[in-house]
């Protein structure tokens, strides 16, 4: 699985943004994306294409105590949080009009793609949204991990 790391969580992790206790969120994001390249994204606006998920009753995931930890041992930072749903409680996700390849994990500001910084994404798919629930089950060593090579 290929993740890619933003510039914007490097700035973050300067700034001392990256904290033990942060409103993570995740979206959705189709086939026709950038973000798999944009990987100098100081926002989600700063994106060529986002390309969100475009099923109805889709919404991005509120992860719930989200957690950011420091492994000393591994050198690693490991971000985690609760299992949810990317249908905002209304258990069904309509089909979506492309394919979904990725997950963008961002730190939640105010909801507006100028304020809100994305932290890294990962290839998920190729799948299509089908009309069902659409839950997620986090790795159970963690969302994502950062660290030295």
């Amino acid at each position: 699985m290929a993740q890619v790391v933003y510039q914007g969580f490097y700035d973050d992790l300067l700034a001392g943004t990256v904290a033990s206790t942060v409103d993570i969120r995740a979206r959705l994001v189709m086939s026709d994306t950038t973000i798999d390249v944009d990987e100098d994204a100081q926002n989600i606006s700063d994106f060529t294409d986002l390309d969100e998920c475009d099923g109805v009753g889709y919404a991005e995931l509120d992860i719930a105590n989200s957690t950011v930890a420091y492994d000393a041992a591994t050198d690693t930072v490991v971000i985690d949080g609760d299992d949810g749903d990317f249908d905002g409680g209304g258990d069904i996700v309509g089909a979506s009009s492309r394919d979904v390849t990725r997950v963008l994990v961002e730190r939640y500001v105010d909801g507006t793609d100028s304020n809100d910084v994305p932290w890294f994404s990962l290839d998920v798919g190729p799948f299509t949204t089908s009309g069902g629930p659409f839950d997620v089950t986090w790795n159970s060593l963690g969302i994502g991990y950062l660290g030295s090579a």
